[in-house]
């Protein structure tokens, strides 16, 4: 849900006031796409594509002189078709349907050249903050 704090210009304010209630101790977990891989081109893709469009974001320069740890995972989008596939991901890419859909069949040709199946991974971060005393 980082990305939404960054479209609407109030990432700083959220993420202070977010380890600001933290207790001694606590910790603050993220989790958040990585725009690594597949989604990393997608975004590419998009941004070509459309003259306005909003993603995830996550500023990693928050993190600077701050102990915390990170790992990695994937969760798999999966349809039965590419056209599936091509709803699924607005949620990944933010543009308002009635532009959306004027695209449609540039996305779907899209994710056809680039991926066998109608599938592909989104790698996750999980970034802990760990408020020390």
């Amino acid at each position: 849900m980082w990305g939404h704090f960054y479209r609407n210009n109030s990432f700083d304010f959220c993420f202070k006031k977010a380890l600001n209630l933290l207790k001694d101790n606590g910790k603050l977990i993220i989790v958040h796409n990585s725009n690594k891989d597949f989604i990393g081109q997608l975004i590419e893709f998009s941004k070509k594509l459309f003259k306005k469009m909003e993603f995830d974001v996550f500023q990693d320069q928050v993190l600077k002189n701050r102990r915390y740890e990170e790992n990695y995972f994937n969760v798999k989008l999966k349809a039965k078709t590419y056209r599936e596939l091509a709803e699924l991901i607005q949620v990944l890419i933010i543009v308002p349907d009635e532009i959306y859909y004027k695209k449609i069949e540039e996305i779907i040709k899209f994710l056809r050249k680039n991926l066998k199946k109608p599938e592909f991974q989104i790698n996750q971060q999980i970034i802990i903050i760990n408020k020390g005393v």
